[in-house]
Order: C-alpha cells, then structure tokens, then sequence
C-alpha cells in the first residue's frame, strides 16, 4: 500500500519509530538501525512527511468542499456542480502549497482500483 502512495507514509513511520525506539524495542542499549542515517537524509524524511501532511490535510478539505466521499466520487445528482467547482479548485490548487500535484485528473491513477 504505501509504495502505490509513494514513500512518503514510510519516510513518516521510520521517524517515528526512530523517536519512540527505546520504548518499542525495551531493551535498553540496544541500538536504533535508523541512527545510522545522517542528518541530511533524517532531513530528507521530515520533509517528506511534512509534505505529505499537508498533502492529506489539503485532500481532506478538498473532498468537503466536493462533498466526495473520497476519491472524487460524488453523488450523480451532484455531479454536475461538483465538476464545475473541481475545475475551480483545480486551478486555485498550487502543487508547492499543497503538497503535490492535484489529485483529481480524469484518467488519473485511482488507489481505490489498486
């Protein structure tokens, strides 16, 4: 699951497992393989949680503003509004902003028919 939704979910568990390690493992002494990494690369996965946060929190709004119940899926007799207003937030959307690309493009990759 987390590879068809990038690395970003595993980059966020690898964080926090570092953090919570002594308690995880209770074993005291015993050392952390995550310590291992540098920091530029620790660096490298609190960005990438970061971005995919504001990723979640961005879709999140954006399925209330659509009524969806994810995915885009929107009821039939709503249909009609919700493209028209998707369109408008597709070009409100800013990928640098709001954590990547937008995520409702016909034809577009669907982790529901995953």
């Amino acid at each position: 699951r987390s590879w068809s939704d990038d690395v970003d979910p595993i980059a966020e568990v690898l964080l926090r497992l570092r953090d919570r390690w002594e308690a995880i493992v209770n074993l005291p002494g015993t050392p952390c393989p995550l310590d291992e990494l540098n920091e530029a690369e620790l660096q490298e996965c609190r960005d990438a949680a970061k971005q995919s946060a504001c990723f979640s929190y961005e879709l999140d709004a954006l399925n209330k503003k659509l009524v969806s119940s994810g995915n885009g899926r929107v009821n039939v007799g709503c249909y009609e509004q919700a493209k028209l207003e998707c369109e408008q937030l597709k070009r409100e959307w800013d990928e640098e902003r709001d954590g990547g690309p937008f995520p409702y493009q016909d034809g577009g990759f669907s982790f529901f028919l995953s």
